[in-house]
Order: C-alpha cells, then sequence, then structure tokens
C-alpha cells in the first residue's frame, strides 16, 4: 500500500515511466502521457518558487512584489490546469490498457483498476447504459433539446445484450477489464458504436464486454499474469 509521501512524490518518479517504457516500448502513448505528467509536475514545482518570492516581497512591502506575484499566479494556474489534463490523459490511456487485459503492476494502472471494481462506479456505469435504454426506447417522448446523440438509438435493437452487461457490472465479480471497456463504450464519442448508429458493431462490442466482466474471460491478450514491478 503506497504511503502519502509515495503518493506525494509519484508524479516527479521516472520509476513507473521506466517500468512502462520496458513493457510497453518508449513510443507507446501510456509512457508519453507519464512522461508529459512528470514535466508538468516539475513545471508546478519550479513555477511556485516566484509565488512565494512575490509574497516575501510583500512582506516586504517591496513595490514590484505585486506585479511578480500576480504573473507568478496566473503561471502556476496555466500549469496547474495543464497538470490535470495530463494527468486525466494518464488515466485514459490507463484504462485502455486495463480494458485489453493488461496486467501491469504499475501505479496509474492499479489504481484505474482499482477505480474501476469499486461498487459505486460500476453502479453508474450500469445505470449511465440503462439510461441510454431508456432514452432509445422514449425517444418521441424527449424533447429535441435534451435528446443524446441520434446515433444512440440504435441500442434499443440490442436491449437484451445491455441489460447483460448492467447485470454484470452490478455483479460482485465483474472484472476491471469489462468495466474498462463500458466506460470507454459511453465516452468515447468518436469511436464508440454506442454513437456510430451500427447496431450489429454495438452487439457484438456488447457481447465482447460480457465476456470480459465474466469472472472466466480470459483477457484479450491473454497478457493477465504479466507483472511488471513499479
Amino acid at each position: 500500500m503506497p504511503t502519502v509521501l509515495d503518493m506525494v512524490l509519484s508524479p516527479f518518479s521516472r520509476a513507473e515511466e521506466d517500468a512502462a517504457a520496458i513493457a510497453l516500448g518508449s513510443d507507446h502513448a501510456f509512457v508519453r502521457a507519464l512522461t508529459r505528467r512528470r514535466s508538468v509536475a516539475f513545471q508546478l514545482v519550479v513555477t511556485a518558487v516566484p509565488i512565494v518570492l512575490g509574497l516575501a516581497g510583500m512582506l516586504r512591502h517591496v513595490s514590484t512584489a505585486p506585479y511578480v506575484l500576480g504573473a507568478a499566479l496566473v503561471v502556476e494556474i496555466g500549469v496547474a490546469a495543464a497538470l490535470v489534463f495530463v494527468r486525466a490523459a494518464a488515466r485514459e490511456h490507463a484504462r485502455e490498457l486495463v480494458a485489453a487485459g493488461h496486467g501491469l503492476q504499475l501505479r496509474t494502472v492499479l489504481a484505474e483498476r482499482r477505480r474501476l471494481t469499486a461498487p459505486r462506479v460500476r453502479e453508474q456505469l450500469a445505470r449511465s447504459l440503462e439510461r441510454h435504454l431508456r432514452d432509445a426506447e422514449s425517444w418521441n417522448e424527449i424533447l429535441p433539446p435534451f435528446r443524446p446523440p441520434a446515433g444512440v438509438r440504435c441500442i434499443r435493437f440490442a436491449a437484451n445484450e445491455a441489460r447483460r452487461v448492467a447485470s454484470l457490472l452490478r455483479s460482485d465479480t465483474a472484472r476491471a477489464e469489462g468495466a474498462a471497456a463500458v466506460e470507454r463504450l459511453l465516452t468515447d464519442g468518436v469511436s464508440s458504436p454506442l454513437f456510430s448508429g451500427d447496431v450489429q458493431a454495438l452487439k457484438q462490442e456488447l457481447v465482447h464486454i460480457s465476456g470480459l466482466l465474466a469472472p472466466t474471460a480470459e483477457p484479450a491478450d491473454g497478457s493477465a499474469g504479466e507483472r511488471i514491478a513499479a
């Protein structure tokens, strides 16, 4: 179990990044995301120095201190926003690794697995899927401004498969791989068959997800036994 100090220092460490590069290759999107996260975390610390100097100048009543402090705060806010973005990108790539069945023992990937297997998250995913199904089945009763994307209507032709996935998500034995695939289905508006209007593709994906959620399913790439130390 990582300590608080480990969690604080983890964005500045190369250990996870190096282990991921060994397992996946240095050009992998997840590795690049970890590199960007570490770089921006260091920038956040560096840009905090002028803030400290500006505060010290304010206490000493230096005339230029307010300008230094104001400029430093603007930069710090921008870097903090960038850190939020790159952290989210790293988590998204970690989710893709989970969905693919990679058994990487890396901090970010393990954290994503824990999040996806949490009952609250699985229940939210199940409800979101069921909400899309209800919207599709009562499409004409929803005012046009409040309707989801038109492609969602195709889920009404895959109702049995969708309900099966929702039921499996609520099972105590639901696997992180399946939950990751459901979240991708619900959030990836570019490539998700849920929003494409392709009924056959959606059915196939839901059946595939059911297999991932079931406790007897094998990972897509058979790498469940893979172990990489962070």
